[in-house]
Parts: structure tokens; C-alpha cells; sequence
């Protein structure tokens, strides 16, 4: 079995174009997006448990803080999970052969 090693971001650049979006490439950002996936799932699971583990107790300025804290963590849960489904179409298109190419023109974007 042989393990392919992924170059990194500067190797990735420096490649010529007649390697746009080969096996090495395709690789490597299926390996960035699966990566940034699994990172936005395991920050969705904090940000809902912080939003469950609080409670507001205390007097009105800590129910207000209280509050307010919720509502932040409400907009960013909100924001990361519509990131989710961007992440996957992209690993869709990746996976389609269509990602790093302008779904106009097919023309590559890289």
C-alpha cells in the first residue's frame, strides 16, 4: 500500500499549470476541506453546548449578560451551520471533477 504525501500550500502553487487540479491537487484540497469540515462540526457541538450549559440566574445585569452571550452564540451556531453545506457541495463538486473551475465558463479559477 503506498501512502500519498500531500504537498503543502506553497508546493501546491508552485506547481505548473499543466497539473491544474491533478490527483496530487484534487487530493489536497479534498484533505483542506474534510479537515475544515470536521473542525466546523466539533465547534458547532461547543458552541451548542454552551448555549445549553448556561442558565440565568443571578440579578438582572447577569440575565442581561446572560442574554446577550446567547445571542452571539445564537448568530455564530447560525453562521457555521450554513458554512457546513457550502463545504459539502464543494467536496460534491470536487468530487464531480467540476471543483476549481468556473461553473460559467469551465475555465479554471486556480
Amino acid at each position: 500500500m503506498t501512502v500519498m504525501t500531500l504537498p503543502d500550500a506553497q508546493q501546491l502553487l508552485a506547481m505548473p499549470d499543466s497539473d491544474y487540479m491533478n490527483s496530487v491537487q484534487r487530493a489536497f484540497f479534498r484533505q483542506r476541506l474534510q479537515d475544515e469540515r470536521q473542525k466546523l462540526l466539533l465547534h458547532i457541538d461547543e458552541l451548542k453546548k454552551e448555549i445549553d450549559g448556561g442558565e440565568a440566574t443571578g440579578d438582572e445585569a447577569d440575565k442581561a449578560a446572560r442574554e446577550e452571550d446567547l445571542r452571539l452564540l445564537f448568530r455564530q451556531l447560525d453562521r457555521e451551520s450554513r458554512l457546513l453545506p457550502k463545504i459539502d457541495a464543494a467536496l460534491a463538486r470536487l468530487q464531480n471533477g467540476e471543483y476549481g473551475y468556473c461553473r460559467e465558463t469551465g475555465e479554471p479559477i486556480g
